[in-house]
């Protein structure tokens, strides 16, 4: 299957023109808009089409390993095809996605799009160039097996559509002039006569003294696609009409002036296309919800259980649809009137909608910074959560700005970087996004990226200043870190984390993860009153040049904890711990490899470390990473503490020589330790 299947083009008949006139559903102003309803029902629609091919599975009406065609006669810029095929990715069901595009363009632009690309690969989605009306010739290509989904969202309404009046018994047929512009003209009605069994007919039952029209364009795109489906098919579509035959009585099919003199779709007579298909042995169900009208439609003889299912998916679409644009609707009216808290509810009782993100980024943006520690994973799952239902517009909506303004805001620094680069890629970027992007790659570890980024941003904002204060401010960093001996770059990171050279740069976060007491009396560390005693501290550590501190990066959510070594010749002691945030996730572990890596490459044959006999888990984690019990015991008030030992790449350390060895490390490094056999020092501020 290729991705443009075929291209269709219609003879360019002459309109049908009598004495200057011309039929009304000659005349083609039909230029609407449909974006809106495109936003609308992408999600519920994806929600409906999984439905129905389980119930196809569970009634036998759908065979999995046959392939089950969607037809979507208005794919717009992709974002319903986007959402449809990302809800049947875990579906066992053989899908092709099919875009029918006005314009070989309009087929291209969807062809390349970053969201779409994996699925024109895996031939999942496709487009064709055609005209509604054209499908079932194009359709004889196309493998099947199973019902059609046929999807017409703001379809019908832009087809011709055929306007007739039943007066005094009579049937009249509506006339334009064949030149008649964009402005106020008259209408001619003109006697027909009509077979008994036309729709026409029916209509003439139940009306008089009214107009009706009837969607000549839409009941013909129907048809090929029905008789292209055998028959089976299931039909979502919604556009501005009525189902009502007491409305069509009253007026709603008449057109004003304004109606069929400017740009716009006329409305739809879905009480025709109902009456139609269910003479036809299908099951239609309608749904007014004010501008729009929601029809869906299933038809299949060959499993009649198929069909009764649809009730249910009309009940479905009618839960998920109303709730939504209600709740949307309220956030839109209280806006910044809301309470971070409230804000929050209303978006996640939404289903993590990007829509409503959108409407209430400026609360929740600025909320952010305040949300309690055990809040912030709920926080972040919703802004994941909207972020995968986020398909963007051909037009920068500022989406993806709010969204990483919001990420950076609750230490989602991978998140944010996502979308940073995603909205370069798409729109292109300010000097500000650059900057943005550069500091979330710096607080997820990847300095040396952010640091090519602000090239960039100095190459591109040549005038602006503050792209080169950051160049210079990060350059200098990485040029600090080439002095150290101790730091390898190659060997400072696995796919979740990474290690870099602790520094002034980590000092708000290592406070905040440091918060649990806990972490101090079980590494030995000192506690520290404010930011200005770390950075002494840190200071005086790096000043040992036999000491190395690393900051434990996560690539997702930045600072996670510190790794530490001291070595003398070839062997060396370390520690670790993992903040308040991150432990038991086994990142301690991760850092700790790393560290290992580091310290093997400086020629450090066998490693020692210590820990309190109840810390279970740095007890697990130091097993987990190799490291064996040393049969030595302090004297108190340290008696308690339990001594391991691990050896580097292929050295090995009889268990007798451990100890010695142990406490010679000690001698040398002049720790404070005592043993049974002499004093030695075990340092008060980390080992």
């Amino acid at each position: 299957m290729v991705a443009i299947l075929k291209e269709s083009r219609k003879e360019n008949n002459a309109r049908p023109e009598q004495d200057g006139w011309v039929r009304y559903g000659e005349h083609t102003f039909h230029e609407e808009c449909i974006e809106a309803i495109c936003d609308r029902s992408g999600r519920t629609d994806a929600a409906l089409i999984r439905a129905f091919i389980e119930n196809g599975h569970d009634c036998g009406g759908i065979v999995p390993e046959l392939p089950l065609n969607i037809i979507d006669l208005a794919p717009v810029g992709g974002e319903r095809a986007w959402r449809v095929l990302r809800a049947l990715e875990n579906c066992e069901q053989q899908v092709l996605y099919l875009a029918v595009c006005d314009t070989p363009d309009t087929a291209q632009t969807l062809l390349v799009h970053p969201f779409l690309q994996a699925y024109v690969a895996a031939q999942r989605f496709a487009v064709v160039v055609s005209q509604p009306e054209d499908m079932s010739e194009l359709l004889q290509s196309v493998e099947s097996g199973n019902p059609y989904v046929i999807v017409a969202h703001g379809v019908f309404s832009r087809l011709r559509n055929e306007l007739f009046a039943c007066h005094y018994g009579k049937l009249l047929e509506a006339w334009l002039p064949a030149r008649m512009t964009k402005t106020q003209a008259e209408m001619a009605w003109r006697a027909i006569d009509i077979s008994e069994d036309s729709l026409l007919a029916y209509y003439a039952t139940i009306i008089s003294s009214a107009a009706v029209s009837l969607p000549a364009g839409a009941l013909e795109c129907l048809q090929g696609l029905i008789d292209a489906s055998g028959g089976r098919y299931f039909l979502l579509a919604s556009d501005a009409g009525t189902n009502s035959a007491a409305q069509i009585r009253l007026g709603a099919l008449m057109p004003s002036g304004e109606k069929y003199c400017v740009a716009g779709g006329a409305p739809v007579n879905f009480h025709a296309l109902s009456h139609w298909q269910s003479h036809r042995g299908a099951q239609v169900c309608n749904s007014d919800e004010g501008s729009l009208m929601y029809h869906l439609a299933l038809r299949d003889m060959s499993c009649p259980a198929l069909a009764d299912c649809l009730p249910d998916m009309q009940r479905l679409r009618s839960a998920r649809e109303g709730a939504q644009a209600q709740v949307a609707e309220l956030a839109a009216a209280l806006g910044n009137s809301l309470r971070a808290e409230q804000a929050f509810a209303l978006w996640r009782s939404c289903d993590d909608s990007p829509q409503l993100l959108q409407a209430l980024a400026s609360v929740l943006i600025e909320a952010a910074p305040d949300v309690q520690a055990d809040l912030l994973p709920q926080w972040r799952n919703a802004l994941a959560g909207a972020c995968e239902q986020y398909y963007p517009t051909p037009q920068d909506d500022g989406f993806f700005r709010n969204a990483a303004s919001l990420a950076i805001n609750l230490d989602a620094w991978g998140l944010a970087t996502r979308l940073l680069e995603n909205s370069a890629g798409l729109y292109g970027a300010t000097c500000n996004d650059l900057l943005l992007l550069s500091r979330c790659l710096e607080a997820s570890g990847r300095t040396p990226s952010a640091l090519s980024v602000l090239d960039i941003a100095c190459a591109e904002f040549s005038r602006d200043e503050m792209p080169f204060v950051e160049r210079e401010r990060v350059h200098s960093r990485v040029n600090e870190w080439l002095t150290l001996a101790w730091y390898n770059t190659e060997l400072a990171s696995d796919d979740i984390v990474r290690i870099e050279p602790l520094g002034p740069e980590h000092a708000t976060a290592f406070l905040y993860q440091y918060r649990d007491p806990q972490i101090g009396m079980m590494t030995r560390l000192p506690c520290f009153a404010d930011g200005d005693e770390l950075l002494a501290w840190m200071v005086e550590r790096r000043t040992q040049t036999t000491r190395a501190d690393f900051a434990v990066m996560h690539e997702e959510y930045g600072f996670c904890g510190v790794v530490s070594a001291n070595w003398c010749g070839t062997s060396a002691f370390f520690h670790f711990w993992m903040g308040a945030d991150f432990q038991g996730a086994g990142y301690g572990t991760r850092a700790a490899r790393l560290l290992m890596a580091q310290l093997e490459a400086l020629q450090v044959h066998q490693v020692f470390t210590a820990a309190y006999p109840d810390n279970q888990r740095s007890i697990y984690a130091l097993q987990q990473l190799g490291f064996e019990t040393v049969e030595v015991r302090a004297l108190p008030p340290e008696e308690s503490m339990v001594f391991f030992c691990c050896t580097l790449g292929k050295h090995t350390l009889p268990h007798a020589r451990r100890s010695k060895m142990l406490r010679d490390f000690c001698v040398r490094t002049q720790s404070a330790f005592e043993f049974a056999d002499g004093r030695l020092c075990l340092c008060r501020t980390g080992v």
